[in-house]
């Protein structure tokens, strides 16, 4: 039930001893808009299907009864999109009429007298919802306010309002403030007495409403009989993550087919039947999620491509796949475009396999993907999206996307990996743990509970399990990323936590610097770590891969990087150490090894990892590193 105020104004004007005048034409002066309509209340029906699911696939040993079990819900998200309230006025209107205005006007002289008349009234429009049963008691009201013709010049508004929330029931008030002005003539020899009179109308309506939910809602199930043990942990599958070396990464098996399927459809807008190709190494968990769990769940026909963007012949072997399977959308690591880019810059190659009518989207990820790539891929797929989104083997799917699926804006911020995917509350963090301001580089983290299809521990290491990932910052999930969120929530992953460089107290991400060096004409790759300076603590080395035919001089390289790191991020960045190398040493699946550039540089102990693809980048790294006295120890 809504109650609210509604004002007829009556003007009458009187002639004292000769003549009265009475305008009298009333006015319906306030109409209720509703902003924000009452939502029915879904958590039983969520706990009854999250029940019904969890009986299916209960385990023995579970608990059986309901009252052993502590369901916890999130609902950040999911979103409610309401329609247009329809209303039925109730009950009969109340008028009262009151005069708020009353003078006399005395003219003895021999000629009209000109008068100024200002009114002003105040009155409360209170606006009530009661609700048996809803997701939210919150109920704005606008309220649009008219005047009568008669009054010349009307200045009517209303202050801001405040709430009232008792149980179940919410009430708005606004006080609003009626003004009125004008002119008054008076004859000559004459008093004229004028009165302002108004009426108000109490009236009540009620309305009813329906609402679109969109979103994914989190349960997480807990043994109250096992002080609170969280449930549903037996192994999908173990995965392997290069953040944690030799430990299995578990995923629960309850969560992973529900959430795989749905991220195909939502986040990468996968429908049935299409060809989606997802070009990783089958090993990796993008490679056997979306190489052979999700494309079979969701009825998809699937590529599995064993072998490199380049060299397989030629490096136009991604666009002839495209073309000649009708692939509708493809996942690929940054580091495989700039591998093409390097040998096919102005993407001749790809024009061969012109148009690609199938083709619809490209989803980049494994690793911060720099500004030249991203318009480099856009430009060589005919304008089609090319979007970026981060996340780990812990997480198993994406934290932050452009959820294609959802309707999401297809053209984010350049350099951006999207926004947070519904169930990821995503914080950028200092390291006092407070929150980092729009754009301030930080540490990002994931606020619990994470959601389903999250790993739920490590193989037979549950005590590193908590100590690696959850001890840091108390109640949320370290991803040991560093980046930053602007205002519209887009989030930027520039590296990793230790590759966050400080120079001389000011600290710069590896990504920030490998982004600016790639605005060179002369780069194809690039990769930044920080060594050891007496002076500054830290300063950043570069290391530069060449574009294929390239023959200019190291020292005017070097000194065109510079320029585009001073221009990009300033001369805070100490950026004078550079080498050029032949390639990057990386794993697989794309990510470039940094630590074991860092140890060597620095002149410490390191290990090649098994994951390299191609160890024999090594000596030539260090023959560099030689040139310009690295190690100093040497």
């Amino acid at each position: 039930m809504i109650a609210c105020c509604s004002q007829t104004w009556e003007l009458i004007t009187c002639n004292t001893g000769l003549v009265k005048l009475k305008k009298d034409k009333n006015k319906d002066i306030c109409r209720t808009v509703a902003m924000d309509e009452q939502i029915i209340d879904l958590e039983e029906i969520v706990e009854k299907q999250a029940w019904d699911l969890y009986m299916s696939s209960r385990k023995k040993g579970f608990p059986k009864k309901r009252k052993e079990l502590n369901l916890v819900f999130d609902w950040s998200g999911v979103s409610f999109v309401t329609e247009q309230p329809t209303y039925s006025q109730t009950g009969n209107a109340h008028f009262e009429s009151n005069v708020i205005f009353r003078s006399v006007f005395e003219n003895q002289s021999a000629s009209a007298q000109t008068h100024s008349l200002k009114a002003e009234r105040q009155t409360v429009a209170e606006c009530k919802s009661t609700l048996s049963k809803g997701y939210t008691t919150s109920l704005n009201m606008g309220l649009e306010i008219g005047a009568p013709e008669e009054i010349a010049k009307a200045s009517i508004g209303y202050s801001r309002g405040y709430e009232v929330v008792n149980g179940r029931e919410t009430t708005n008030q606004k006080t609003l403030t009626w003004s009125s002005e004008g002119t008054l003539t008076v004859p000559e020899h004459s008093n004229l007495t004028a009165e302002i009179h108004i009426k108000e109308k109490q009236c009540g309506y009620t309305f009813k409403s329906r609402a679109a939910i969109r979103g994914t809602v989190v349960v997480n199930f807990y043994s109250r009989r096992d002080n609170d043990k969280y449930l549903m942990r037996e192994a999908a599958y173990i995965a392997y993550s290069l953040s944690i070396s030799a430990v299995g990464v578990v995923y629960p098996n309850f969560n992973v087919v529900t959430m795989t399927k749905w991220r195909l459809k939502n986040v990468f807008s996968s429908r049935v039947q299409i060809v989606w190709w997802a070009a990783s190494d089958l090993g990796w968990v993008v490679g056997h999620s979306y190489i052979a769990y999700a494309p079979l769940l969701n009825g998809n026909t699937t590529i599995l491509f064993e072998g490199k963007p380049v060299g397989t012949p030629d490096p136009g072997v991604y666009f002839r796949i495209l073309r000649e399977h009708d692939v509708k959308a493809m996942f690929v690591a940054p580091t495989a475009l700039r591998a093409v880019r390097r040998e096919d810059p102005e993407a001749d190659y790809a024009k061969k396999y012109k148009p690609l009518h199938e083709f619809q989207a490209l989803f980049v990820a494994g690793e911060h993907c720099d500004k030249e790539t991203m318009e480099w891929s856009r430009n060589a797929l005919e304008g089609k999206p090319v979007l970026d989104n981060w996340w780990q083997t812990e997480t198993g799917w994406a934290i932050t996307s452009t959820c294609a699926g959802m309707g999401m804006n297809l053209k984010p911020p350049t350099g951006t990996a999207g926004k947070a995917v519904p169930g990821w509350d995503v914080k950028v963090l200092r390291k006092d743990l407070t929150t980092a301001e729009p754009g301030e580089l930080g540490q990002i983290a994931v606020k619990l509970p994470l959601p389903p299809g999250a790993f739920s521990t490590l193989w037979e290491s549950e005590e590193r399990f908590k100590d690696t990932y959850y001890k840091t910052i108390p109640g949320y999930y370290d991803t040991m990323d560093a980046g930053f969120m602007d205002e519209e929530g887009y989030v930027s992953v520039m590296a990793r936590t230790d590759d966050v460089i400080n120079v001389a107290g000011h600290r710069l991400s590896t990504g920030q610097l490998e982004e600016a060096m790639l605005e060179s004409e002369y780069l194809a790759e690039a990769a930044v770590v920080g060594i050891p300076d007496e002076l500054k603590g830290e300063v950043p080395l570069g290391l530069c891969v060449l574009k294929h035919g390239i023959t200019v001089d190291n020292e005017k390289i070097f000194d065109n990087v510079r320029g585009q790191v001073r221009k990009n991020i300033g001369p805070v960045a100490s950026f004078n150490l550079m080498v050029v190398v032949p390639k990057l040493p990386k794993t697989r699946s794309g990510k470039i090894a940094r630590n074991t550039i860092a140890a060597m540089a620095a002149g410490k102990e390191y290990k090649i990892p098994v994951t390299i693809e191609d160890a024999s980048v090594y000596p030539a790294i260090q023959s560099a590193l030689k040139i310009i006295g690295y190690p100093k120890s040497w």
